[in-house]
């Protein structure tokens, strides 16, 4: 048990020096479905994705709507995104994609949004929502005192980094891994096994 405890340990050291991890902002990843912004629901339909709420740190904003096949029954993909009142919109109802992305240049001294966001999949015509979404800035991802690297550099956005997730296992683990637009790679990593003396 010892054995595979330092073996998971060795790999997780090995992950955490090559990728940033952030788990620390609500606004991070954060799964949302139709009228449920906290993700709470029974996921029984396709309207679950991810949505994370990004600070580019040059005074914009990027709202990232990604698919993610691992929630139960969740769409394949995401191929229209509106942000309201006139954030932006990304898609075009048309083309099918892991993610979009809509960047927003965010008015001086403002402190918290209230949007409404609408999305949906390829080959429907539907649009799932949710409303009177509060989002303070200072507590978005990457946002400089939401505890996520407090003065560390924020790494420079990769143009070739196409937001979206993947999942897997090996064979003493189960992996989910998402990047977002700004190229931070965010992961969440699952022991399989009991570890010995731990509860």
């Amino acid at each position: 048990m010892k054995k595979h405890f330092l073996k998971s340990f060795a790999l997780i050291a090995m992950l955490f020096s090559a990728i940033s991890i952030n788990a620390e902002s609500a606004w991070c990843n954060r799964v949302i479905g139709h009228f449920d912004p906290n993700g709470v629901g029974d996921k029984d339909d396709k309207s679950y994705v991810r949505l994370t709420v990004q600070d580019n740190q040059d005074g914009t904003i990027s709202f990232i709507v990604a698919a993610d096949p691992t929630l139960s029954k969740a769409a394949p993909d995401v191929d229209y995104v509106l942000i309201n009142p006139g954030i932006g919109t990304a898609g075009d109802d048309a083309t099918a994609l892991e993610s979009q992305v809509v960047k927003y240049s965010v008015p001086a001294d403002t402190e918290k949004l209230t949007v409404e966001i609408l999305w949906s999949y390829s080959n429907w015509e539907g649009r799932y929502m949710v409303q009177n979404l509060e989002i303070p800035l200072s507590e978005i991802c990457g946002a400089s005192d939401s505890g996520e690297g407090g003065d560390e550099p924020e790494p420079t956005p990769d143009p070739t980094v196409t937001p979206g997730y993947s999942a897997g296992a090996g064979t003493d683990y189960t992996y989910l891994y998402t990047n977002d637009a700004a190229g931070n790679v965010y992961l969440w990593l699952t022991y399989n096994e009991a570890i010995e003396g731990v509860a």
